[in-house]
């Protein structure tokens, strides 16, 4: 089970019932589509959200093919969030001269937008005409910025009311506006009392303002030698004071620079994400590159153990400012590539030239850990992730390519929907060259698509992209692999290679989980060395460095004792290469295989095993050492996409994320559960998936408004033999609204669609009439499903319905509705409160989802500020009180609609097994409110009673039991109704018997 945030398991050991906590779960998915942008470079993107439903996303370009031509300008796409049109399409200033870093923010429906001119002191400036839909004339806002380098720096924040810009004044002063964004007038102002020494650039800003409260700021400062410092502080709103003084943040350090940005936190705290970058000039070793995300406080101080040295990250880029998606608990987030593992040569600080190809980065979601101060060690904590090997640093001109590629200028922002859910812009490569655009990125944190699960195996996947062992979640693969091995030492002595001899290498990532599933990564690029020394010997050694993985859940920290505890890189090796250039076999054993560190870029591995074939005595039965798996073409191992929608078919899992199907390996017990970039089915709709299941033989696709069926077994681990064709349609313009509500029946596959609960029989037929028509009023009402259960010993489906948004007093309402498929029966339950039928809006709390697991049905009941798991009992009370039942029949008006008949004495029939009371009340004329009560606690099975008034056009009868007065309960169970007479008059005294009413 899990509140949202955290994961555990049930124990009913020595009949107690415990839930065991597991640790933390991914608490959002993520999806990510295109933007427009017609340009072929694209660089500094920037987005900003308007109140009134616009999504603004900006960015630098340069349309040339030509990189060595630096010229850029300036490139927005406005869209609206509710319709998804485009209201302004990869527009630009089309300026003649270079202009720079656009930074956007929104204030209401208020938008501004500043960028710099190269060259120039000025920050330009443009505000949003709401009412024409464009942009008014650009003008100076600022025209005493020093330029940093050939341009100013600045970056702007917004406190939902005035839009903030810092920048480094001429003087060396950091200077702070107040500006309001319909005119883009300055209405305050104020200098920092810090002055940057001469020589000193300050640049790389970022502001986190919060109305009524203050404003932080936070900037890197760059001397002569390319020291760098990062300062931090804090204005009150006014900016008549600076309330923090300046203070280091973090300082000492060589190189280029470090992107800055800034969030705040709580009333006293706010987290600084630091991205430094190694310097390009001399091109110094990766492990001078990492991210690092330290707490600070109102004091000048930092908060507890969360400084640089404890909060830092190698092999990620920052992606985005960090934000504030969770208060309680407090959750602080930043989208940042991850990836480029590369190592350099070790030779003068020079690279090969293998490095200078494409890196490979994911677009990935992590956690801050900005709730533990406390804690010495961290390890960033991936939540979802997107463009998998195609996400892009922002590298200028460069084209990408360049293993130092980081953001120049400040990460974009990530602005916050009224739906809950986050959007960032992420630079993705469109081709294997060098062009580059823009994907939006959608973080979604409260969405129906979270905790969607499929087991396979002994192993449950779930969104947005983990797989639950028993003990732990666990993202599928890893985030990235070690690309590039290199820093080889090569001695003729302290080891048993062929001296004289050529050898390939390869390293990949490995993992066992708690099932002893063995979970590998993809190879890093081969690696060739010549081992030196006289030929003939084998004394070779060799010595090299593999980047280590530095962003897992697979691994807490690097005191790792046990095999199965961490990540470990696993070395192969093939040769001589003379002898056997292919073959590449795992050098070291279980027990000294490296193990992994999340607190550094690299291991050292030494390498002084004999040759496989020298080094088995003669007439001593060869043992295969392990080989690589991909021999023989099988396909590398990688992460896929962040996905929405798991299936388990033909086994294999199957997951969906945008319009595309992405399907596994086939299953192998003893190998995790592993995926492919070949291995996908694109549907030929523009439509996002919203569920997939397996139902008999085939595999079932859903769009909202389409269903899709797929059947074959699918291709061989290298890619060979696929039967799979292309999805076909059934027969039916609804689809599924929410993944949730899909669930197999003996009848077919009833799910929610945009007319309400719908049944796809196993013919694959839909009727126009969706099977919960007669409940559409109360589906109306309560429009979420949250589950949708088959009972795993009746007869009838459940189905978790709420209302998605919270009562005045903070209470989620919902029911449960059921249906008995045996006797096409819809009923509903309200739960843990007192029934009133014909208000159901006032029925009982929610419950968050149902589950049957092991022959029992559980549910989760949510309370306010806690969370209560339930077990479905062996009687009829509720969490030991009594369960009302109450049902209300249709309206009985034999003359038709309005005809007029006499009604005289009404008889109930029921079958009594323990002690309850009856109260029935009678309503006339279609009205709401009960003209006549009778309540009865007899013996007897037979109820009768005369009502007060006689002549209606219809009438209708609610019956409702409930607990005996003064009797014990005992089970609970009450009556059971068996049947119904009425007598009419002046109809030929005739009398009328409803059909037989069970209790159920």
């Amino acid at each position: 089970m899990t509140d949202g945030y955290r994961i555990g398991t049930l124990s009913t050991a020595r009949g107690q019932s415990r839930l065991v906590d597991r640790g933390k779960v991914p608490e959002a998915v993520s999806s990510s589509r295109s933007v427009d942008t017609t340009q072929y470079f694209v660089s500094q993107p920037d987005v900003a959200y308007s109140t009134d439903g616009l999504l603004f996303h900006v960015w630098a370009a340069n349309d040339r093919s030509d990189p060595s031509v630096p010229r850029f300008d300036i490139f927005w796409t406005v869209e609206d969030t509710d319709t998804g049109a485009e209201i302004l399409s990869s527009q630009g200033l089309t300026v003649l001269s270079d202009v720079w870093n656009p930074r956007i923010v929104a204030c209401g429906n208020q938008v501004i937008m500043c960028w710099s001119a190269s060259g120039a002191q000025n920050i330009m400036c443009q505000t949003w005409n709401a009412n024409a839909l464009a942009w008014n004339t650009p003008f100076a806002l600022v025209s005493d910025a020093a330029p940093g380098g050939n341009f100013p720096i600045f970056a702007m924040g917004s406190d939902g009311s005035f839009a903030y810009v810092a920048y480094q004044q001429t003087g060396n002063k950091i200077r702070v506006l107040k500006v309001t964004p319909s005119t883009g007038a300055s209405v305050a102002s104020m200098n920092s009392a810090y002055a940057a020494p001469a020589g000193t650039i300050s640049g790389e800003f970022s502001v986190s303002a919060t109305a009524n409260e203050g404003v932080w700021i936070a900037w890197c400062n760059i001397d002569a030698s390319n020291n760098i410092t990062v300062r931090a502080s804090r204005f009150n709103a006014a900016l008549t004071s600076e309330t923090t003084a300046p203070f280091v943040v973090h300082g000492g350090q060589l190189g280029e620079h470090c992107t800055t940005g800034i969030c705040r936190i709580t009333p006293t705290q706010a987290v600084v994400l630091l991205g430094l970058r190694n310097n390009l000039a001399t091109r110094a070793d990766a492990s001078q590159s990492w991210m690092a995300a330290p707490v600070v406080t109102t004091s000048g101080t930092i908060a507890g153990n969360a400084s640089v040295a404890n909060r830092r990250t190698y092999w990620a880029i920052p992606g985005s400012l960090p934000f504030v998606a969770s208060t309680d608990p407090v959750r602080v987030y930043a989208w940042c590539y991850v990836g480029g593992a590369y190592m350099s040569t070790g030779a003068a600080g020079t690279f090969p030239a293998t490095s200078e190809q494409a890196l490979q980065y994911t677009f990935v979601l992590v956690d801050l850990r900005c709730d533990d101060t406390s804690s010495s060690q961290y390890v960033a904590r991936p939540i979802t992730w997107q463009a998998p090997r195609y996400a892009v640093p922002d590298n200028r001109y460069r084209g990408q390519r360049n293993p130092a590629s980081f953001p120049v200028f400040a990460p974009p922002n990530a602005v916050a929907l009224p739906n809950g859910d986050w959007v960032t812009d992420c630079i993705v490569r469109k081709n294997a060259a060098t062009r580059v655009g823009l994907q939006a990125v959608r973080a979604s944190f409260g969405g129906p698509n979270r905790f969607v699960a499929a087991e396979l195996g002994r192993s449950l996947i779930m969104t947005p992209g983990f797989r639950w062992d028993g003990e732990r979640l666990a993202e599928l693969s890893f985030v990235y692999w070690p690309q590039q091995i290199s820093d080889f030492t090569l001695s003729a002595t302290g080891g048993n290679l062929q001296c004289g001899k050529q050898y390939a290498y390869r390293v990949l990532y490995e993992w066992v989980d708690a099932t002893g599933a063995v979970e590998r990564s993809q190879p890093s690029d081969v690696a060739i060395v010549t081992t030196p020394g006289t030929a003939g010997t084998s004394t070779g050694q060799v010595v090299f460095r593999a980047p280590c993985l530095t962003i897992t859940t697979k691994q807490d920290n690097d005191s790792v004792v046990a095999v199965s505890n961490g990540v470990r890189l696993v070395v192969y090796r093939a040769g001589p290469l003379d002898v056997d250039p292919f073959t590449f076999y795992r050098v070291h054993s279980d027990n000294e295989t490296p193990k992994n560190s999340v607190t550094s870029p690299f291991i050292t591995i030494t390498d002084t095993a004999a040759d496989f074939a020298a080094s088995v005595p003669l007439g001593t039965p060869k043992v295969q050492p392990d080989r690589l798996y991909t021999l023989g073409g099988v396909l590398p191992n990688v992460m896929p996409a962040g996905f929405t929608s798991v299936a388990t078919y033909r086994n294999r899992s199957w997951i969906a994320y945008g319009n595309t199907v992405s399907y596994s390996k086939a299953f192998v017990a003893g190998e995790a559960i592993s995926f492919t970039d070949a291995f996908e089915v694109p549907l030929d709709d523009d439509e996002s998936i919203t569920a997939l299941w397996a139902l008999d033989d085939a595999l079932y696709i859903a769009t909202p408004r389409r269903i899709y069926v797929l059947q074959g077994d699918g291709p061989n681990d290298a890619g060979g033999a696929n039967d799979l064709g292309t999805p076909n349609r059934v027969a039916t313009d609804y689809g599924v609204v929410d993944q949730r509500s899909v669930v197999n029946t003996p009848m077919g596959t009833m799910f929610q669609s945009a007319v309400g609960l719908t049944l796809m029989t196993r013919g694959r037929s839909v009727s126009p009439e969706p099977v919960g028509a007669r409940v559409r009023d109360l589906l109306a009402a309560f429009p979420e499903v949250t589950s949708a259960c088959l009972h795993p010993k009746g007869r009838y489906v459940t189905f978790c319905v709420r209302h998605p948004v919270p009562d005045a007093s903070g209470v989620l309402r919902g029911v449960r509705l059921v249906y008995d498929y045996a006797t096409d029966r819809w009923s509903y339950d309200a739960m843990f409160s007192e029934l009133n039928a014909d208000t159901p809006q006032s029925a009982s709390l929610a419950l968050h989802n149902e589950v049957a697991s092991r022959g029992r049905v559980y549910f989760l009941r949510p309370d306010i500020g806690t969370q209560t798991l339930f077990l479905e009992s062996q009687n009829y009370l509720d969490d030991g009180t009594w369960t009302q039942m109450a049902l209300t029949l249709a309206e009985v008006h034999p003359a038709g609609l309005q005809g007029y008949v006499g009604f005289k004495k009404w008889t109930l029939l029921a079958e009594r097994f323990t002690p309850n009371s009856l109260t029935l009340s009678w309503f006339k004329d279609y009205e709401s409110s009960a003209f006549d009560t009778f309540s009865w606690s007899g013996p007897d099975a037979q109820v009768m009673n005369n009502v007060s008034v006689h002549k209606a056009m219809s009438m209708r009868l609610r019956i409702a039991d409930a607990p005996p007065d003064g009797a014990p309960v005992g089970t609970g169970r009450g009556a059971a109704f068996i049947g119904l007479a009425v007598e009419v008059d002046p109809l030929d005294n005739k009398t009328i018997r409803l059909p037989a009413i069970q209790k159920g």
